[in-house]
């Protein structure tokens, strides 16, 4: 079936379990994970017994990123047809082609979070949510735009499938063993092991957030960029004397940069 699985994560293991569900057989098993074996070392990947997808993106930074992994169903899936975000964007890597054939029946299907096929996750997770059918583009990034701030069981913005979702697990409980489904479908889980942390995603990308670690402001926790940088360095007045040989200075070239228009055409 279509399907599509979100997660904000913070970690910085190259080798860790996200979700899963499936039995470990031939095209059967379902795990969405930090990988480090093929290709970008510490990039998401979505794997199925005899195939995956690899992100291009590392995400074991220590800071929090949203993932997310979608497949669209067209009466033959395989790996080569999964696609992998990152905080919004796009990532594509390395592809093992297999068709995906994901168990249906039986206790094999239990979703595990955390863990799943020998990986165990090391570090926090946050607002999982999976869905029956794949997520467009435009309502990843809204997820992503609004940090944890934005529930997937409700429709807002661009994202318009709240009522596709299978499970929806918010964290936010607090305390005891259950991790709570916020569908209505009591897809309810107990918790084993993993203990409760205020450490979460931004919700409030609206507030001041830098970026830029050369910003005096600068919020190393921040996720979303919202052009609040201020108080760089200023020692008075000064310039820069170029003595015609070789003196230049380079400046870093973005996507964030050419999407405001900012180049020099020669």
């Amino acid at each position: 079936n279509s399907r599509s699985g979100s997660a904000w994560i913070k970690t910085t293991d190259n080798n860790a379990n996200i979700l899963a569900w499936g039995k470990n057989a031939s095209k059967k098993k379902w795990v969405f994970r930090v990988q480090n074996t093929n290709g970008v070392s510490g990039a998401i990947r979505t794997e199925v017994n005899g195939g995956y997808r690899v992100g291009d993106t590392p995400v074991n930074d220590g800071l929090w990123h949203h993932v997310v992994f979608t497949l669209e169903n067209d009466g033959s899936p395989n790996t080569n047809e999964i696609n992998l975000y990152v905080d919004g964007e796009l990532g594509n890597g390395n592809t093992n082609v297999q068709n995906i054939n994901t168990q249906t029946s039986g206790s094999a299907i239990d979703v595990h979070i955390g863990k799943g096929h020998g990986y165990h996750f090391n570090g926090e997770i946050d607002e999982v949510a999976v869905w029956n059918k794949a997520l467009s583009a435009d309502e990843i990034k809204a997820l992503y735009n609004a940090g944890a701030g934005l529930a997937a069981s409700s429709d807002s913005d661009n994202y318009t499938s709240s009522s596709n979702l299978q499970g929806y697990w918010n964290f936010d409980a607090g305390s005891g063993s259950v991790l709570y489904d916020h569908t209505g479908k009591m897809n309810h889980g107990t918790i084993n092991g993993a203990t409760w942390s205020d450490d979460v995603p931004i919700t409030t990308p609206s507030s001041p957030r830098c970026t830029d670690p050369y910003a005096g402001n600068y919020d190393p926790d921040a996720i979303i960029d919202d052009g609040s940088c201020t108080d760089y360095p200023d020692n008075g007045d000064f310039s820069l004397m170029f003595d015609g040989d070789n003196d230049w200075v380079c400046l870093l070239y973005t996507s964030d940069a050419a999407d405001e228009g900012l180049g020099v055409d020669l």
